[in-house]
């Protein structure tokens, strides 16, 4: 991606998109791991990627082992066009001079569709126990999409993920009398609390009111064990 990025950057505006129709299934195994093998010291790593590889093949591997490779172009994903047209292992550019890295739309929308999986309000489990699980894939994700430069969407996606738990904890409390002991556990007023907790909104729209934004800020949530989505 930083390869690709300095190329537009001097000048190339075009980029043919090319993907190898079940690549994994046809490609030599032990050609490629040779070739990885160059990169990889690691004799355990070595082997589970080959497990992967086996995974997938229908074929058996030996018929490939002696024959050339012989690759077929998916023409349904391949194309010629504009760098901010096409993703590329989850990202795309912006389509300026001097582009940025982004997160492509397909990948921002596998993500919400997971979180939402994860944060769902319906869920029989604790907070606690759904930053765990939140945490763990929002450290993977984040290991890979932090490569991003455009950090003003990963701020929006912090944003929205813990508005999501606290849209979570107000349909856990239940009822005026536990939401408002809650609030003002947490340090909220009196007469803020009293008004919040009595309010005949959603758990949605009371996961933005001034109430839980103070009970539950970043902090409170960093305390838990959640990460915090950043670009690196």
């Amino acid at each position: 991606m930083a390869a690709a990025q300095r190329h537009i950057a001097d000048g190339y505006r075009w980029v043919v998109d090319i993907d190898l129709e079940k690549f994994f299934d046809r490609v030599n195994h032990d050609r490629l791991m040779a070739a990885v093998a160059k990169r990889v010291q690691d004799k355990r790593l070595l082997k589970l990627i080959r497990t992967f590889l086996n995974a997938g093949v229908m074929e058996s591997i030996d018929r490939f082992i002696h024959r050339k490779l012989k690759l077929k172009v998916n023409a349904a994903k391949s194309a010629v066009g504009r760098p901010w047209e096409r993703k590329f292992l989850g990202f795309t550019f912006t389509a300026h001079r001097q582009p940025k890295r982004r997160i492509a739309p397909k990948a921002l929308s596998r993500f919400a569709r997971k979180v939402r999986k994860l944060t769902r309000r319906t869920r029989g489990i604790s907070v606690e126990t759904m930053v765990e699980q939140l945490a763990t894939y929002l450290r993977g994700w984040g290991s890979y999409f932090g490569f991003c430069q455009t950090s003003s969407v990963l701020d929006r996606l912090n944003s929205w993920i813990q508005r999501r738990l606290r849209s979570f904890m107000w349909k856990q409390w239940k009822r005026g009398r536990r939401r408002f002991a809650e609030l003002r556990r947490m340090g909220v007023g009196k007469n803020l609390a009293a008004q919040t907790a009595g309010s005949s909104h959603g758990p949605w729209h009371i996961s933005r009111s001034p109430a839980l934004s103070y009970a539950m800020p970043g902090a409170f949530w960093e305390h838990l064990g959640l990460p915090r989505l950043h670009a690196r």
